[in-house]
C-alpha cells in the first residue's frame, strides 16, 4: 500500500502519484520511517537546546557548585606601562600587549598573579607553589615555599603571603612575620618600606608596619557606622607618592582616605549600600577609582552580574566627580592616568576613559571562550560539575 504525505490517503501500490494533491505516493513502511526519523530529530534537537540552555545558565550566572562567579577577580599594569595582566575566577591568567590591546599568552591553574613595577618578573601562585619566572620569555627563576601570596613590593623583591610573613624572592629565604590575623588586606607603600595591612574585626582597622624592622608604625583605625555588622577592610591601596592611604569598610558601605603621616582620616566616600571590592589611586593620586557591588549585587543568581558601578573621587576634596553602572571586581589605572581597566563578570576586561568614564574597547580573551566550550560539553555529555 501506498500513501499520501498530505492527506493520508491509502492507494494501491500501482498508483504512483495522488489524484486529489498531485504529490509523489509513498510506501506506508517508508512513511512509517520517515515519521520515526522525524520524532528522532526533534527529540534530539530538545536535548541540544537543553544542554546548551544549561551551558549558558552555568556560564552566565553564579555557580554555587562552583563556588565562584564568572568573573575578571583582578588587573594591574607593570610599570613601563607595556603589559597588563588579568587574573580570572577560574585560576587562569591573561597577559596582554597595551597598545594596541592584544593577548600575548594564556596561563592556567593561577590563583593570584603579581607583575614586577619594571615589568620584568612575573610571580604566580598555584596549589602549594609560588613560581616567580620572567614575564616576556617564562622562563622560570625559581620558587618559593609560601602560603599563596597578598602583595609584592614595588621593586618586586620581597612578597607577602598570606600567613603575613615577608619573603626574600631573589633567594626564596623568609625574612620575617608580622603579628597580625591570616589572610588580612595588604599593600605596600610606594617606596617599599612600609606595609599596610587590613584587619578584618568590629571595627575598621588599618596598621602600618615598617618593613625592614617589622616594628608596628602607626594604627589607622575609627568605630563601626553599623555596630550590629561590624566593618572589617576589604582593601587597602597607597597613592603614588605614599602620602595617601585608602581603605575600603566591608559592611560600612565606604571608602576613607587617610593621611599617611599624621594618621588622621580625611575623607569619607560613601558607595550607596554596596561594598567596595577594589580601589585604585591614578598615576598623580589626584583622584581615587572604587569599584563596588561584585558579589553582593542581590540574592538571586542573575543579579550578581547585573549590578555594581564604578565611582572616581577627587582625593584632595573627597568629591565625587563619575560614576557609572558597570558589573566590576577589580580596577587599575594605566601608567599615564588616561584609561581605567576594570574586570568584570565574564572574564570581561572593559577599557575605560579615566577623563569622560566613556567606555574605549571590552576585552574578552582565550579564558571566555574556553570557559563556554567548557561548559557546553559538561552540558552535551551530562557530565555532572563539581
Amino acid at each position: 500500500m501506498r500513501t499520501c504525505p498530505r492527506c493520508k490517503t491509502l492507494y494501491p501500490d500501482d498508483q504512483t502519484v495522488c489524484p486529489i494533491h498531485g504529490v509523489p505516493l509513498t510506501s506506508v513502511a517508508e512513511e512509517r520511517g520517515n515519521r520515526l526519523l522525524r520524532r528522532v530529530g526533534s527529540l534530539l534537537l530538545i536535548l541540544l537546546a537543553l544542554a546548551l540552555w544549561q551551558s549558558l545558565h552555568r556560564f552566565f550566572m553564579s555557580d554555587t557548585d562552583k563556588n565562584h562567579v564568572a568573573s575578571t577577580k583582578s588587573v594591574a599594569f607593570s610599570r613601563d606601562g607595556g603589559t597588563f595582566i588579568t587574573a580570572h575566577s577560574n585560576d587562569t591568567v591573561e597577559i596582554w600587549d597595551v597598545a594596541p590591546p592584544r593577548l600575548l599568552r594564556t596561563l592556567q591553574g593561577l590563583h593570584e598573579v603579581f607583575i614586577s613595577s619594571d615589568g620584568r618578573i612575573l610571580i604566580t601562585v598555584t596549589v602549594g607553589r609560588t613560581r616567580v619566572s620572567e614575564l616576556a620569555s617564562g622562563t622560570l627563576l625559581g620558587t618559593l615555599d609560601t602560603d599563596g601570596a597578598m602583595a609584592l613590593s614595588p621593586n618586586g623583591r620581597i612578597l607577602l603571603d598570606r600567613s603575613l610573613r615577608l619573603w626574600d624572592v631573589g633567594s626564596g629565604r623568609l625574612l620575617r612575620k608580622f603579628d597580625g590575623p591570616k589572610y588580612a588586606y595588604a599593600a605596600f607603600s610606594p617606596d617599599g618600606k612600609s606595609l599596610a595591612e587590613g584587619v578584618e574585626g568590629r571595627s575598621h582597622r588599618v596598621q602600618l608596619w615598617d618593613v625592614s624592622s617589622g616594628k608596628l608604625l602607626r594604627t589607622f583605625e575609627r568605630p563601626c557606622r553599623r555596630k550590629d555588622w561590624g566593618c572589617g577592610v576589604r582593601a587597602v591601596a597607597f597613592s603614588p607618592d605614599g602620602s595617601a592611604l585608602a581603605s575600603a569598610s566591608d559592611y560600612d558601605f565606604e571608602v576613607d582616605l587617610w593621611d599617611v603621616a599624621s594618621g588622621r582620616l580625611q575623607h569619607e566616600l560613601p558607595q550607596d549600600d554596596w561594598s567596595p571590592d577594589a580601589i585604585a589611586f591614578s598615576e598623580g593620586g589626584r583622584t581615587v577609582a572604587v569599584v563596588a557591588g561584585g558579589f553582593y549585587g542581590g540574592q538571586s543568581k542573575g543579579d550578581v552580574l547585573a549590578k555594581g558601578y564604578v565611582s572616581l573621587w577627587d582625593v584632595a576634596s573627597g568629591k565625587l566627580l563619575r560614576k557609572r553602572g558597570l558589573a566590576s571586581f577589580c580596577v587599575a589605572f594605566s601608567l599615564d592616568g588616561h584609561t581605567m581597566a576594570v574586570g568584570g563578570a565574564l572574564y570581561a576586561v572593559t577599557l575605560l576613559d579615566a577623563n569622560n568614564g566613556d567606555t574605549l574597547q571590552t576585552l574578552r580573551g582565550d579564558t571566555y571562550w574556553r570557559a563556554f566550550k567548557d561548559n557546553l560539553m559538561d552540558a552535551l555529555l551530562f557530565r555532572k560539575v563539581t
